[in-house]
C-alpha cells in the first residue's frame, strides 16, 4: 500500500509540474485562441478518453433516447469536452488578467432574486456542473456578496493546491479557505455548512452528481440517486433556495439565478425539485454539462 501511495504521489507531482507548464506555456493567449486551442485539445480528448467518451455517450442515450440523433447525441458529447478543457484554460486567463476581467465578461441576470432574497436570512444556491462553474462562485464573492462553496477536492493535491491560488486571485478574499468547505468528511461540511446559514451567509451546492445511498429521484425520465445534502440544510435553516447557472456565450458568461424553490416537508418531493431544476439548465445549453459523469450508472 505504501508503496502505490507513493507511486500515486510521484504521478501526481509530474502531471502537476506537467500542467504548470503548459499553463506558463499559454499565458500570451488571447481568450479568442485559448478558445480555439479548446476546441482542438477538447476533441483530442473526446477520440483518447473512449471510456469517459462511452459513459458521455452512453448518458445521452439515458436522456434523450429517440429524441436525438447519434449525430446530435455525439456533437453534444463532443461539446462537453471541449467546453470542460475550456473551463480549464479560462481559469488561468482570468489568473493572469485578474478580477477586472472577470468583471469585463461575466454578467448576472435576476440578481434581484438574490438581494430581494437576502433580506429575509440566509440563501442556499444549487446549481450544477455547466459552464464556467468555478468562477461563477468567484464572481459573487469578487462582488463582495458572503459566499460559501461546498467542494469536493481533487485527488491531486498539488492541482488542488495551485487551483487554490487561482482562487485567492480571482474572488480577491481575505482568505479563500474561508470560502470554502469540502464535503469530506461528511459529518464536518454538514457542520460547517449549518453554521455558515445560521449566521445568514449563502453557500453553494452542487446537486447533479452521482451518489450511491441517496434519494431517488427522475433525472430527464429516469431513476437517479440524488445526495439528499441541499434538503437537510434548507429545512434545518430556513434558507432562502435559488437556483443559479452560468452558461458560455462566446466569450461572456452569464450567470442566471431564478426565482426561489418552495420547501415543503417532504424530502423526496424538495430533492426531486432540485433536480428539475438542473435537468432544465440542462436542456436549454446540453453541451455545457459535463456528461462524461457516470449519473445513471
Amino acid at each position: 500500500m505504501k508503496i502505490k501511495n507513493n507511486a500515486k504521489e510521484i504521478l501526481d507531482f509530474m502531471l502537476f509540474i506537467k500542467l504548470k507548464l503548459f499553463f506558463l506555456l499559454i499565458t500570451p493567449c488571447s481568450i479568442h485562441l485559448l478558445n480555439k486551442l479548446a476546441d482542438i485539445l477538447g476533441y483530442l480528448c473526446y477520440l483518447i478518453l473512449f471510456a469517459r467518451r462511452r459513459v458521455a455517450l452512453r448518458n445521452l442515450d439515458e436522456a434523450f433516447g429517440n429524441l436525438k440523433t447519434k449525430r446530435e447525441k455525439r456533437k453534444i458529447a463532443l461539446e462537453s469536452f471541449q467546453n470542460l478543457i475550456r473551463g480549464v484554460l479560462e481559469i488561468r486567463y482570468y489568473y493572469v488578467h485578474g478580477p477586472a476581467e472577470i468583471n469585463r465578461r461575466f454578467e448576472y441576470r435576476g440578481l434581484e432574486n438574490y438581494t430581494e432574497a437576502l433580506k429575509k436570512g440566509p440563501v442556499l444556491f444549487i446549481s450544477g456542473h455547466i459552464g464556467q462553474f468555478p468562477i461563477m462562485v468567484c464572481k459573487f464573492i469578487l462582488d463582495k456578496f458572503d459566499m460559501h462553496l461546498i467542494l469536493k477536492a481533487l485527488s491531486n493535491k498539488h492541482v488542488e493546491d495551485m487551483f487554490n491560488v487561482y482562487r485567492q486571485r480571482l474572488a480577491n478574499p481575505k482568505d479563500i479557505f474561508k470560502t470554502i468547505i469540502y464535503y469530506k468528511p461528511r459529518f464536518i461540511a454538514l457542520k460547517k455548512s449549518l453554521k455558515e446559514l445560521n449566521a445568514g451567509h449563502s453557500l453553494f451546492i452542487f446537486v447533479d452528481q452521482r451518489f450511491s445511498n441517496g434519494i431517488k429521484t427522475k433525472f430527464f425520465g429516469r431513476n437517479v440517486l440524488t445526495a439528499p445534502g441541499a434538503d437537510t440544510l434548507a429545512r434545518r435553516t430556513s434558507a432562502t433556495v435559488l437556483p443559479a447557472f452560468i452558461i458560455r456565450k462566446g466569450a461572456k458568461h452569464i450567470i442566471t439565478i431564478g426565482k426561489a424553490i418552495p420547501i415543503g416537508n417532504d424530502e423526496t418531493e424538495n430533492t426531486q425539485k432540485f433536480t428539475a431544476q438542473i435537468e432544465q439548465a440542462i436542456r436549454k445549453d446540453p453541451g455545457q454539462w459535463w456528461w462524461f459523469h457516470k449519473r445513471w450508472q
